[in-house]
C-alpha cells in the first residue's frame, strides 16, 4: 500500500498555509532559478543502509522501463492524484505550474514549470502573479494556456466529486462568492485566480502565502482542457502535457505510457525524460516482484517497482548481502512517518487511547518492516529534517508496555475494537496481527477487518472507518506546515476534521491553535518549534495516534537501470530521472 502525500493525502484545512524552511518567500522572487529547501537532509537513508544511487550521471536516451505493481492506482486524474505510486507516475504525463526537484541525492529545490519563472507577490504574499511559458501544448497539439490550470484549480473545489485530492486551493484562496467547483453552477467565476490573457494567473489568498511557489507544484495546478473534462472518467485517461502520454491503460491490468510529440524538452528543464516508454504490469503479488526484482532475468534487467518499500520481503533480505544484488540496491529516506491512528470518535477516552499506545510494540513493527534498514522507531509524525523538530516524550517503551496500559484500564470497560488493513499488504497484515497480540496482553480484543487494497484510504476516510488502522503521512514540502494541519487539524470549516485526519481528532482547545499558528507572521524558525510543540502537545494528551516508523524506501531494480535513486518527495524510485542502459 502506497502513502499519501497522503499520504496520501491531504490538504490543510487552514486559512494560511506557512511554510517554515522553504527559501521562496521573498517579495519578489522573481528569478526563474528555483530556491532550496536547506532544512531537508540528503536522500541516503544513511551510512551502511544503501546507496543513494546507482550509476549516476547517464544522459542516454531510449529504451523501455518496466513497473511491476501490486495493485491498480486509485487516481491519475491530477485533481485527484495524492498518492505516492501515482504521484510518481503523474509528474510524468502532466505538469504544473511549479516543480519541486528533488533529484536523488540532493535537496529538494522549487522551480518554475508552466510558469516562466517563480512568482512574483507586491502585498506581502496575498497576492501572487505568474507568467506562463508561451508555446506549451497538450499531448494533440492544441495550445496550453492559463485557463487550463485555473479550470484544474477550479475542479479542486468539487469537493462532492472530487473526495482525495490535496485541498489546499479551497482551504486558502479567497472565496468571496461560495465558488463549488464548475459543474454545479457553471455561470460562477472563481474570482480568486484570475487569468487577464493566455500567460498571466494572480492568485489572491486569504491569508499570507510567503511559500505560495512550494504550494503551487501540486497536482492541482496541472492543467486540464475543458473540452475534456469528463469527471470521474477523466482518470483513465488525463490529457498529456509533460513528456508522455498514455497509450493504454487498462486498470487492474496494465498502463504504457510512451513518448508525447508536443512535449518540448527546450521549455522543460526539470524532466530529462530518458527512458522511451514505461510499462506498468498490475496484479502481481509483492513477494513475486521482490524475487523477480532481485532474480534480475528477462525483461526484469529492466524493471522496478512503486511499492513502498521496493516490495521487499523479510525472506529475501539475506539475498541482498549478494555482491551481485547488493550492486543493484539503493536506499533513501522518505518525506513519510508511518503511524496507528485511533479513530477518536469510536475510540472516545482518552486514557484508552493511551494505553492502546502504552501496549503497542514498535520494536516489533519495525522489525515486520525489515529492521533499520527500513526506517527507524519515532515519537512523532513530523519528520526529523524538518525546522523546529524536536522528539517529545510520551514514555511509550520501544518494545510495548502491557503492564503499564492494565493499570491505565483498571475499572474501565473495553469494547471490541476493529483494525482496518489492506487486503494487498502483507506487512500490514502481519502487523496487525501482531498489535491483536499487543493489545491482548493488555486485556483488549482486536478484531482485524481485510479493506480492499484499491480503496483502502476511501474507506478510512468514510462513515465505515474502522476504530484503528495504519496510515503514512508524507510531507508536500519540507516543512511543519504540510504536516500538522492535515494529520492532526480542522478542515476549512473549521467545524470537522480534516479529510486526512484519520483520528478525526477535534480538540475544542489545541485544533484551533493550529489553524491559528498557520495564519501566523512569526518568524519561520519560531513557526516551525510552535507547531512542533503542539504537536508534542497533543500527542501525549488526546493520544489520536502512534507514530511508529520513519521511513527509508529500500530497492532492488534491474541491473540496466541508471541514475536509480529514491525521490525525496514521492517516496518510490524516481521515474524522473530514470535512465536504461540498451
Amino acid at each position: 500500500m502506497n502513502h499519501r502525500r497522503t499520504q496520501v493525502a491531504a490538504a490543510a484545512g487552514t486559512a494560511l498555509i506557512v511554510l517554515v524552511a522553504g527559501c521562496s518567500s521573498s517579495k519578489s522572487g522573481g528569478s526563474g532559478g528555483g530556491a532550496k529547501a536547506p532544512t531537508t537532509g540528503a536522500s541516503s537513508a544513511g551510512p551502511d543502509l544503501g546507496k543513494a544511487v546507482i550509476n549516476p550521471g547517464y544522459t542516454t536516451k531510449g529504451g523501455t522501463v518496466q513497473i511491476l505493481a501490486n495493485a491498480n492506482f486509485e487516481h491519475l486524474d491530477p485533481v485527484q492524484n495524492y498518492v505516492t505510486n501515482s504521484g510518481d507516475i503523474g509528474r510524468l504525463i502532466y505538469r504544473t505550474l511549479t516543480f519541486i526537484k528533488d533529484t536523488p541525492g540532493q535537496k529538494p529545490e522549487i522551480m518554475p514549470d508552466i510558469a516562466d519563472k517563480l512568482g512574483t507577490t507586491s502585498d506581502g504574499g496575498k497576492t501572487w502573479k505568474f507568467t506562463l511559458r508561451h508555446g506549451l501544448k497538450f499531448e494533440d497539439g492544441s495550445p496550453l494556456t492559463a485557463k487550463d490550470v485555473k479550470y484544474n484549480i477550479e475542479r479542486s473545489f468539487a469537493s462532492d466529486i472530487y473526495k482525495d485530492g490535496a485541498t489546499y486551493m479551497p482551504d486558502t484562496l479567497v472565496n468571496a462568492n461560495n465558488y463549488a467547483g464548475p459543474y454545479k453552477d457553471p455561470k460562477k467565476d472563481l474570482t480568486s485566480v484570475e487569468t487577464p490573457d493566455d500567460y498571466t494567473m494572480i492568485f489572491h489568498f486569504s491569508g499570507v502565502q510567503p511559500d505560495a511557489n512550494w504550494m503551487l507544484s501540486l497536482f492541482y495546478t496541472a492543467p486540464v482542457p475543458k473540452a475534456k473534462d469528463d469527471k470521474q472518467s477523466y482518470d483513465l485517461h488525463p490529457v498529456a502535457s509533460g513528456p508522455y502520454k498514455i497509450s493504454k491503460y487498462t486498470p487492474d491490468k496494465s498502463l504504457v505510457l510512451v513518448r508525447n510529440p508536443n512535449w518540448d524538452p527546450a521549455s522543460d528543464p526539470n524532466r530529462p525524460a530518458l527512458p522511451d516508454s514505461f510499462v506498468v504490469t498490475e496484479g502481481i503479488d509483492l513477494p513475486t516482484i521482490s524475487q523477480r526484482l532481485i532474480g534480475n532475468q528477462g525483461p526484469d534487467v529492466n524493471a522496478t517497482t512503486l511499492e513502498n518499500s521496493g516490495a521487499i520481503q523479510n525472506g529475501d533480505l539475506p539475498k541482498i548481502r549478494d555482491a551481485a544484488v547488493k550492486a543493484r540496491f539503493v536506499n533513501g529516506a522518505t518525506p513519510c512517518i508511518d503511524y496507528e491512528f485511533i479513530n477518536t470518535q469510536k475510540v472516545k477516552d482518552p486514557v484508552i487511547r493511551h494505553a492502546i499506545a502504552l501496549a503497542v510494540n514498535r520494536q516489533g513493527v519495525q522489525t515486520t518492516y525489515g529492521g533499520d534498514l527500513f526506517g527507524a522507531i519515532t515519537d512523532t509524525v513530523i519528520s526529523s529534517t524538518i525546522a523546529g523538530y524536536k522528539p517529545p516524550d510520551l514514555g511509550l517503551k520501544p518494545g510495548g508496555d502491557p503492564d503499564g496500559a492494565k493499570k491505565l484500564l483498571a475499572g474501565k470497560t473495553v469494547p471490541t475494537l476493529h483494525y482496518g488493513v489492506s487486503s494487498t499488504s502483507v506487512k500490514q497484515k502481519t502487523v496487525a496481527t501482531q498489535l491483536q497480540n499487543d493489545l491482548k496482553a493488555a486485556g483488549i480484543t482486536l478484531v482485524i477487518d481485510t479493506i480492499p487494497g484499491k480503496s483502502y484510504y476511501k474507506t478510512i476516510r468514510s462513515d465505515a472507518a474502522p476504530d484503528m488502522g495504519r496510515a503514512g503521512w508524507c510531507w508536500d514540502w519540507p516543512t511543519a506546515a504540510s504536516i500538522v494541519p492535515p494529520v492532526l487539524g480542522l478542515d476549512s470549516s473549521g467545524k470537522s476534521w480534516n479529510s486526512n485526519n484519520f483520528s478525526r481528532l477535534i480538540d475544542p482547545v489545541l485544533s484551533p491553535q493550529i489553524t491559528k499558528l498557520a495564519s501566523s507572521t512569526d518568524s519561520a524558525s519560531s513557526v516551525g518549534t510552535q507547531f512542533n510543540d503542539l504537536t508534542n502537545k497533543l500527542e501525549s494528551t488526546d493520544w489520536p495516534l502512534i507514530p511508529t516508523i520513519a521511513s527509508n524506501d529500500p530497492n532492488v531494480v534491474g541491473g540496466n537501470l541508471q541514475n536509480a535513486g529514491v525521490s525525496t518527495i514521492f517516496a518510490a524510485i524516481d521515474l524522473n530521472t530514470i535512465g536504461v542502459k540498451h
